[in-house]
């Protein structure tokens, strides 16, 4: 048979398209069974494999991409947070009048202990730091790091000027990658699992029930830290704003906080090891993309417009990477169409 390109990519086509857009080696052993030519195998390989549509239609089967790095631990209580929202039913608060349907999980990423303040209905940037200066503050202080998602409320200017004049860093995930913020997650599961079980034995509502939630979650001993969040969270100075005296450490019992913050920071140390060596038996190394590389993105990462999503692709694109984050294996893609033009992903959900 003449090896002409275009009667090569005429058959391929067909044959493939025919098949239902079927793997390579189905494709070959269609093909073979009428007809040949030279290389005829590492022709149909390369085509399946550049084949666009394949390209964005068919799941991956490999492990995901990006190991597992986890964020380094804190020295102290409330030195480093996390903050996350949950939504829930519409409340009405019988005393106040006011309605909520959300609350606020912060977490301290050392001791895991976790305050659920309610926000009312449509809240601000303005309203969330007053929460924080009557909810926390007082107790705990200011960090010095909040690891949160890319809310609009925390990519604020509101929300921004807080945290610039208070000089906490924000250190921010990568859109639809929750397990940066892993320790927000395991608290707003544990909240919803407790939630059921009081609606169920007590018929409450949720609002009624925030604190005694609150109080069992800090309470119960974590089998990480093997102690309780509210036991290290006693005896520490906290950070406040200039100009407000804080008691010497000379003044408090704090070789005894201290002795039990270096033994709960190495048992983290050993978890955290035990974690990440188990992770990434299910994991590749990130692949190395480049500044001006194209890349498909998971579909996942747009809203769907469509009732149908199974029907949706499953990549999207290809499009331009414009920033590259090899130490977190995060990357800014450049979308034209999106609002906000750019959009910051793990290489997870990125395909070459």
């Amino acid at each position: 048979m003449d090896c002409n390109v275009h009667i090569k990519n005429g058959l391929l086509d067909r044959i493939h398209q025919s098949l239902g857009h079927a793997s390579y080696s189905k494709t070959y052993h269609a093909l073979a069974s009428h007809f040949y030519w030279p290389n005829m195998a590492k022709d149909t390989f390369e085509y399946c494999r550049t084949y666009g549509i394949c390209q964005l239609i068919k799941q991956s089967t490999q492990c995901p991409f990006g190991l597992l790095k986890p964020l380094p631990i804190p020295e102290t209580p409330f030195t480093h947070i996390s903050m996350d929202f949950l939504f829930l039913p519409q409340v009405t608060n019988k005393t106040t009048q006011v309605s909520y349907d959300h609350v606020w999980v912060i977490v301290d990423r050392f001791s895991k202990y976790t305050i659920i303040p309610p926000l009312p209905l449509n809240y601000t940037a303005v309203q969330l730091i007053n929460v924080y200066y009557t909810s926390i503050y007082p107790f705990f202080g200011l960090p010095q790091d909040i690891v949160t998602d890319r809310d609009v409320l925390f990519t604020s200017l509101d929300w921004k000027k807080f945290c610039t004049q208070n000089n906490i860093s924000q250190s921010m995930s990568s859109a639809y990658h929750p397990e940066i913020d892993g320790q927000s997650e395991i608290a707003n599961k544990s909240i919803i699992a407790i939630l059921r079980a009081k609606l169920l034995e007590q018929g409450l509502d949720w609002l009624s029930a925030i604190l005694s939630i609150q109080v069992a979650i800090n309470t119960s001993i974590d089998a990480s830290r093997d102690a309780a969040s509210h036991t290290l969270c006693i005896h520490f100075s906290p950070k406040f704003e200039k100009g407000v005296v804080v008691p010497t450490a000379s003044l408090r019992p704090d070789m005894i906080s201290n002795a039990l913050w270096d033994s709960v920071k190495t048992k983290l140390v050993r978890s955290r090891v035990a974690m990440t060596q188990q992770a990434n038996k299910r994991r590749h190394p990130s692949l190395p993309y480049n500044k001006g590389d194209l890349v498909k993105i998971s579909s996942s990462c747009f809203p769907k417009e469509t009732q149908f999503n199974k029907l949706e692709p499953v990549f999207m694109g290809p499009y331009k990477i414009f920033c590259c984050m090899p130490e977190t294996d995060n990357y800014t893609v450049e979308i034209l169409f999106a609002p906000s033009r750019f959009i910051t992903v793990h290489t997870s959900l990125l395909a070459p």
